[in-house]
């Protein structure tokens, strides 16, 4: 099994992703059709994580169209007597190789 994504494609956007300030444990390379995982954990709400992450990583490489799907899974509980922090996932598909 391999990376499904056009070369060089991973590695420009993770290299956006750590520019971003997103932790390199936090990234994850995966497979066809899913090529990235980004799991950003400690979130205070639903608000922050869309205006200081979605937004952001959505917009690496968008003049090349490196990002091709974007699939997102969010956990904000709100009860306080919950003691987990909320937490996300990003997954992304990206530019396929040319063959």
């Amino acid at each position: 099994m391999t990376l499904t994504c056009k070369v060089g494609t991973h590695y420009r956007l993770v290299k956006g992703l750590l520019d971003l300030g997103v932790l390199r444990r936090d990234i994850f390379l995966l497979y066809d059709p899913i090529d990235i995982l980004i799991q950003f954990a400690g979130l205070k709400d639903l608000d922050e994580f869309k205006e200081k992450w979605f937004n952001a990583v959505k917009m690496i490489g968008i003049e090349e169209s490196l990002i091709t799907k974007i699939m997102t899974f969010i956990t904000i509980f709100g009860s306080p007597s919950i003691a987990e922090e909320p937490f996300a996932f990003i997954f992304l598909g990206t530019q396929i190789q040319d063959l």
